[in-house]
């Protein structure tokens, strides 16, 4: 089946909110499906060639955004995907949009943080605020765990821990980078 944004985004809508805004945290694939609409508004073009001219900018390759069914050429090289037994490798992204319609390569989503982590550097790429998943306010203390524009932060027994989980139908990926410990 295909989704639209739009069909995404009435499905959320019939949904009761969980808690008032300001009031809590919870993920929301919903939310990346908005930001994307946006984003597409605010620079006349398509999500997928923003995301296409950044990850061109940026030098990651074998990665693609995909909201239709993926193509024999890109098929034949995945990794087969299974939920509950069954194959489910060519589930299109359709109903992810933009909150994460990927498929990429291990190597590929390590450039991809390199480069948003700035490693070389040890300083991270983004600069906004955390916000506790605890509370939903902006949170200075390193403790309870922090979110912030698709990314986990978390105090460890080793140092500071950045990480952002995947998880789609067949697929569950976690990248993660650690400062203290390159």
């Amino acid at each position: 089946r295909q989704f639209t944004p739009s069909q995404l985004m009435s499905m959320a809508n019939s949904l009761p909110a969980r808690f008032s805004p300001g009031e809590g945290w919870g993920y929301s694939n919903s939310n990346y499906v908005i930001l994307g609409c946006v984003l597409e508004k605010v620079y006349h073009q398509p999500f997928a060639t923003l995301v296409s001219d950044l990850l061109i900018q940026k030098h990651v390759a074998n990665t693609y955004y995909l909201t239709h069914p993926y193509p024999a050429t890109i098929l034949q090289r995945m990794v087969r995907g299974y939920y509950q037994r069954i194959d489910s490798t060519d589930i299109n992204g359709s109903w992810l949009q933009s909150a994460g319609a990927l498929v990429s390569t291990p190597a590929s989503i390590a450039r991809w943080y390199a480069t948003l982590f700035n490693a070389h550097t040890g300083k991270p790429y983004f600069s906004y605020p955390f916000y506790s998943t605890k509370t939903g306010k902006v949170s200075s203390q390193l403790s309870p765990a922090g979110y912030q524009m698709g990314i986990f932060r978390m105090n460890t027994p080793s140092g500071m821990l950045y990480f952002t989980p995947g998880l789609t139908s067949g697929y569950v990926s976690l990248a993660f980078y650690s400062p203290c410990l390159g």
